[in-house]
C-alpha cells in the first residue's frame, strides 16, 4: 500500500503535501515538500516554517519541479542505510592458539586460500557455522611482522574479537566497504 498524501494550500498559493505511513512506505513519518508558484512566497514561509516545527519535520522548497525532485531524491537517500560489500580475501586454518589476553588472542594457521592481511576483518568459523566476528591486527611469517600472507603459508595471527578463536577453526579474512545509497 502506499502512503496516504493530503494537500493543503498555504498564503502565496504554496502547495503542501504531507505524505503519512509507516518509515518503510514513505522512508520518513513525514515530509513536507514545497514548490513555489507565486512571488508572493515571504508569506508562505511564515506559515511553512511556523506548520514545519508544530510537526517536527523538514521542509524542502525549490523553484522548480525537478528541482525539488532532486532534493527529495537527496533527502530520501539520507535516510536509506547505507550499502556494505563484503570482500572476502583468504581464509586460514588455525593449527594451535598460542596465547590469549582479554579479547585478543595469538593463533598460528596455515593459508588455505587467498591472502591474510593486516587490518581486515576476521570472521570465525567453527564446524561450518559463524562463531564470531573480529579483526587481525597483526600477521607474521616466521616470527617477522609482515602485511599480508599468502596461499599454502603457515603464519601467526593476532585476532580481537570477542568469540575465543579454537584450533581447528577456520578464519576468514575479509574487507568491507560502505557506500551510501543513491536513488
Amino acid at each position: 500500500m502506499f502512503p496516504a498524501v493530503r494537500q493543503k494550500t498555504l498564503p502565496g498559493d504554496l502547495r503542501l503535501l504531507r505524505m503519512n505511513g509507516p518509515p518503510h512506505q514513505c522512508f520518513s513519518h513525514i515530509f513536507l515538500l514545497i514548490l513555489y508558484t507565486t512571488s508572493q512566497s515571504h508569506l508562505a514561509d511564515l506559515a511553512a516554517k511556523q506548520l514545519a516545527r508544530q510537526l517536527g519535520t523538514r521542509i524542502v522548497m525549490a523553484d522548480t519541479i525537478y528541482a525539488l525532485l532532486d532534493e527529495i531524491k537527496t533527502a530520501v537517500a539520507d535516510v536509506l542505510p547505507p550499502i556494505v560489500r563484503r570482500t572476502d580475501l583468504g581464509r586460514v586454518r588455525i593449527l594451535k592458539v598460542f596465547k590469549q589476553q582479554g579479547t585478543q588472542q595469538v593463533v598460528g594457521g596455515k593459508v588455505e586460500e587467498g591472502i591474510i592481511k593486516k587490518g581486515a576483518g576476521a570472521e570465525i568459523q567453527r564446524s561450518g557455522d559463524l562463531a564470531g566476528k573480529g579483526a587481525i591486527l597483526q600477521v607474521q611469517r616466521e616470527k617477522t611482522p609482515v602485511s599480508q600472507v599468502s596461499k599454502d603459508a603457515e603464519c601467526g595471527i593476532l585476532i580481537d574479537s570477542a568469540s575465543t578463536v579454537r584450533q581447528g577453526d577456520i578464519v576468514i579474512a575479509f574487507e568491507e566497504e560502505t557506500v551510501r545509497r543513491t536513488l
